[in-house]
């Protein structure tokens, strides 16, 4: 999983969560205080939970598609560097001393 992961875990317990509050809200409605029409909050509470489980998908659904584009892309460079060609160089001239340079207060001149 990736960059969507967070997001995927929070949708979940959220639509879990909302199903729960749905559900007792439907059959022990009497453990809730403070709500007038059980009808609206009920679905208000499933309206809630088919959000998150939108979200749950597509963020799945987007991660997804993530993973197979770097998966594309890293295989598109490892194919890239296998057609370097092979210039057969044995050795390299190497310079070991480098050109002289005067340093004046921090002034390259």
């Amino acid at each position: 999983m990736g960059a969507y992961l967070p997001l995927s875990i929070f949708s979940f317990v959220g639509a879990l969560f909302m199903l729960f509050v749905a559900i007792l809200i439907t059959t022990q409605p009497f453990f809730i205080g403070g709500i007038e029409d059980f009808q609206k909050a009920r679905g208000a509470a499933y309206g809630a939970m088919w959000a998150y489980v939108i979200t749950f998908i597509l963020s799945v659904i987007l991660d997804f598609r993530d993973a197979k584009r770097k998966h594309r892309e890293s295989v598109i460079m490892r194919s890239t560097y296998g057609q370097v060609p092979n210039l057969d160089i044995q050795e390299y001239d190497v310079q070991e001393e480098l050109p002289s340079s005067s340093v004046d207060e921090g002034v390259f001149t």
